[in-house]
Formats: C-alpha cells, structure tokens, sequence
C-alpha cells in the first residue's frame, strides 16, 4: 500500500472516529439541556419534558399536536403564532417552552366547548383566516 493511500485511510478513519465523537457529545448535551416542565395548557394540568432551546410554538405543535398554533413569518410579525399566557397574547415562535414554568397557556383550540367551535374559531373556518394572527 502506497503512503498516499495509507494516509487517506487514517485521515478517513480519523475523520469518521471525530464523527462518532461529537455525536456523542452532542447526545449527552442534549439530555442535560432538558428539564420537566409543568404548567396549565387549556385548563389541563401537563408535564413534560423539554429542552431548553425548544420553541413554545414546535412543541405546541410537534409535541403536543396542537396545530391551531401556525407557524407564520417565524420572526414575530404576522401573530399566526399568538397564544395567551396568563391572559396576555405572547407570540409562541419567539417564547421558549421553558419559560411557561408554571402557567396558564390557552391556545385557539381552548376556545371551542363540547366539539362545538366558538364564535371566534367559526370565523376564522368561514373566512379561511388559518393563517391570520
């Protein structure tokens, strides 16, 4: 075998063992980054566990399959994303998880009542308003 050859070899081997390495790393990150998270989502008690960089908006949606929550201009302009903190509208793709340690968060789909959609959800079905904050 050749250096040339040789040496690829052990650069490729070297390159794949980093690979492994930081993948690693990266996995045991991620499982201190996460913490248990406790608050009120439309008048239900919930728990789960969230890691710290998770937006409030992809977990609304991705864990917890509230999809009433739309992800819009994701920079905070358009209010497709508004969610009610304690009362009070907060744009959920600029609010970490996190942070609703604790709290109230109603969304739209706290709205309707016996499978019934209230006023405000039927306007935005009628009008196709899915995207409007």
């Amino acid at each position: 075998m050749g250096l040339e050859r040789r040496d690829a070899l052990v650069c490729r081997e070297l390159n794949n063992q980093t690979k492994r390495e930081s993948a690693t790393r990266a996995a045991q990150g991620k499982k201190q980054l996460a913490r248990l998270l406790e608050f009120t989502l439309n008048g239900r008690d919930r728990a789960d566990a969230v890691a710290d960089n998770v937006l409030l908006l992809d977990y609304l949606r991705e864990k917890v399959g509230l999809t009433g929550t739309k992800t819009g201009c994701d920079g905070g302009e358009c209010g497709a994303c508004t969610v009610l903190i304690d009362d009070k509208p907060v744009l959920s793709c600029l609010t970490l998880a996190a942070t609703v340690q604790g709290r109230r968060i109603d969304t739209i789909e706290s709205l309707g009542a016996d499978g019934q959609l209230s006023a405000v959800q039927r306007g935005f079905h009628e009008k196709l308003g899915s995207q409007c904050g």
